[in-house]
């Protein structure tokens, strides 16, 4: 008789975990979800970083010193025009400083120093202005009355009839432009970072202007001295006319042309000429001068002010630069929602992978994941083109709301998303990851494409900004150079 032993229950089986709809495993499904979301967000970064390393508010900051230094051996190694433009820059700052610095202006006053100053570069007499400029500092702060400087400034004023007063900014404008494409910036892009250099003119202008102008009154009061009066004025003239007919920086060419503007409404200096304008003539250049700057000021202020500059200077190619920073902003837009899918796809994967995925079919999802995506890219297409002034103030600022504004956006839609795709089965949560996942594929997509485009639209904007014109005429057009047509011809 065979012996039995004790009866067994039965054992459970092993859980084995569920396929998806598509025969794939959850947790198969979920990491080949991540992997392609984080190989197209790597592409995204790396497209993104490459677009964004070529505009100067993001390129110039950090080499900003070294650029400035290494531009400085350059000119200091240099000769002829680029050397005398450069000193004639250093000199300018230098005074700026001194007019509010007595140690400074002490420095400038040592014999060697101040003969260095003044010494002829090439056919230009820039220094010796500039020597007369620092004579007037030094005597007005030791309280010398402007009637007992003739002797001391009338030989200096005299060395200056007729003379030219060419700056060669061109050159150094041009050398400062090679020194920034030697640091990564395209050739247009370099002429903006350029352009944000200290301006050092206006203050050693200014001051020269109102003080050899008031000493030219000084001598104007005494008959034996009236005609050297004439001859300072004449000076002054001349500076003010070469300054604003050029070349040189555009608010420079602009301050001259205020001062001369402001100089000529004055009889007896606009009677000082060699060649005395009558009065429909001195009215007619007046008015000229001031249409000059108006025309500039009257177009500066409808280019708005956008992150691809660095300064406050108005846009000189308006359309290209718009365009750069309407896909800049729908960048902006498009990456939040990218951002916000791999987070809601990482934070809920325990859904996607566990018992709350178990019903879901990922196959069915596509078509809502699609829609997600397509969402995401319309609503900033919407706010671009509603809200585009906010946008470019939001951008400029750094305030960051938009960002802000598109991640909100981001969450509201995938949960709308996730509610509308509830026949596809599965938990909230696994939906939400599961959305997540596939849309970050679509959203990535998004996001090169409109990486090319910006790329695309930036190397326009840049050959624009390397082959165009003077500041001055690519704000205001051809016409605003024509207001000074009369001033070309006269000679003061």
């Amino acid at each position: 008789m065979t012996r039995r032993g004790p009866k067994r229950s039965p054992q459970p089986e092993a859980a084995v975990p569920q396929p998806s709809a598509g025969g794939m495993p959850r947790w198969v499904a979920f990491l080949f979800l991540l992997m392609a979301s984080g190989v197209m967000a790597a592409v995204v970064f790396a497209l993104a970083r490459r677009t964004l390393s070529s505009l100067p508010a993001l390129a110039i900051g950090p080499k900003f010193e070294t650029v400035y230094y290494q531009a400085g051996e350059i000119f200091n190694s240099s000769g002829g025009d680029l050397r005398a433009g450069w000193e004639h820059d250093q000199i300018a700052r230098m005074i700026g400083r001194a007019l509010i610095d007595a140690s400074n202006l002490r420095k400038l006053r040592e014999p060697g120093e101040f003969a260095a100053i003044g010494r002829e570069r090439g056919k230009s007499r820039v220094g010796v202005m500039f020597q007369l400029t620092i004579l007037m500092a030094a005597l007005e702060r030791q309280g010398e009355p402007v009637e007992k400087w003739r002797p001391l400034l009338f030989p200096y004023f005299d060395k200056l009839k007729g003379a030219d007063f060419t700056l060669f900014w061109t050159d150094v404008r041009d050398a400062w432009r090679r020194a920034f494409v030697m640091h990564g910036l395209r050739p247009g892009m370099a002429r903006l970072g350029a352009a944000t250099l200290w301006l050092p003119y206006g203050p050693p202008l200014e001051f020269f202007v109102s003080r050899g102008l008031a000493y030219a009154d000084a001598l104007a009061a005494d008959a034996e001295t009236r005609a050297e009066a004439d001859t300072v004025r004449r000076v002054v003239l001349t500076v003010l006319r070469q300054w604003t007919l050029g070349p040189g920086p555009v608010e420079l060419r602009l301050l001259a042309s205020d001062l001369l503007a402001d100089a000529l409404e004055n009889d007896e200096i606009a009677a000082a000429a060699e060649a005395p304008l009558s009065a429909v003539e001195r009215a007619t250049l007046i008015e000229n001068l001031r249409a000059f700057r108006k025309a500039y000021i009257d177009n500066a202020r409808r280019r708005i002010k956008w992150l691809m500059r660095i300064d406050d200077r108005p846009q000189l190619l308006p359309d290209a630069e718009n365009r750069i920073g309407w896909y800049a902003g729908l960048g902006i837009w498009t990456v939040s929602g990218l951002a916000v899918s791999i987070v809601a796809q990482v934070l809920l994967a325990f859904a996607f992978i566990g018992r709350g995925g178990a019903a879901l079919r990922l196959s069915s999802l596509w078509r809502y994941s699609a829609m997600f995506s397509v969402g995401v890219v319309i609503v900033g297409i919407v706010v671009m083109l509603a809200g585009w002034e906010w946008v470019v103030a939001d951008l400029k600022a750094m305030r960051l709301q938009v960002v802000f504004a598109a991640i909100g956006a981001a969450i509201v839609l995938l949960v709308l998303t996730c509610f509308a795709a509830s026949s596809v089965g599965g938990s909230v949560l696994a939906r939400l990851s599961a959305i997540g996942g596939q849309a970050s594929v679509f959203l990535a997509v998004a996001c090169i494409v409109i990486c090319l485009l910006t790329d695309a639209a930036i190397s326009r904007y840049d050959r624009g900004l390397a082959q165009g014109p003077n500041d001055y005429t690519m704000v205001t057009g051809t016409d605003g150079e024509t207001h000074l047509a009369a001033l070309r011809a006269w000679r003061p």
